[in-house]
């Protein structure tokens, strides 16, 4: 086919070409719309996915509780105090000869082990407390983060006072039971805090 400059061309040809081209370019218009609009169609899923990606990373308050629970249990069988006599004795009578004392043992005592049960006591609170949200048949759901808050109030204040009673003999048992019930003071103001404003 010869080519042909547009001054060869007739102003028909002229008019049919330009018509041709309009044609073209609304087509492509048309196209390039369709798209953007499937674009924007695909956009509020993935923004919708956000807020459950957020709350996901949040601990619900059965975790937490849980979570608790299980650092209490294991902190009642490891000891909660270590008793040095040799320390003890060096301390009480500084000029006692250290010989007499060089075999001398070291004492621990654990949970179960603690005059008037106050060591089961912290036990039987916390788990009790664990336990209450999974109750059901309560005809008054205020009733149960109250009871849970009651518990481990008490429970907080006697494994407090055992820690100052004798805070230089403190081990690891009474550490570990102390954050078990921070974790679930924190799930029963979190669980609380969710029903208040449900009940709003």
């Amino acid at each position: 086919m010869p080519d042909m400059r547009p001054e060869d061309l007739t102003p028909e040809q002229l008019s049919q070409a330009y018509k041709e081209l309009d044609e073209a370019h609304r087509a492509l218009k048309a196209k390039h719309g369709e798209a953007g609009c499937a674009e924007t169609e695909k956009t509020p899923p993935a923004v919708s996915m956000k807020p459950g990606a957020s709350k996901g990373a949040v601990a619900s308050p059965q975790k937490l509780a849980l979570i608790g629970a299980l650092l209490l249990v294991l902190g009642f069988f490891v000891p909660w105090y270590h008793i040095n006599l040799k320390a003890e004795v060096d301390r009480a009578v500084p000029g006692f000869p250290s010989h007499f004392l060089s075999d001398a043992p070291t004492i621990t005592v654990s949970a179960a082990h603690i005059q008037y049960g106050l060591g089961w006591l912290v036990l039987v609170l916390g788990l009790a407390a664990a336990a209450l949200p999974y109750f059901t048949g309560n005809p008054q759901e205020q009733t149960r983060p109250r009871a849970v808050l009651a518990c481990l109030g008490a429970g907080a204040a006697i494994l407090f006072y055992l820690m100052a009673e004798d805070l230089r003999h403190v081990s690891s048992g009474i550490i570990l039971a102390a954050v078990g019930y921070g974790f679930q003071l924190a799930g029963a103001v979190q669980s609380g805090s969710g029903s208040g404003r449900t009940a709003d």
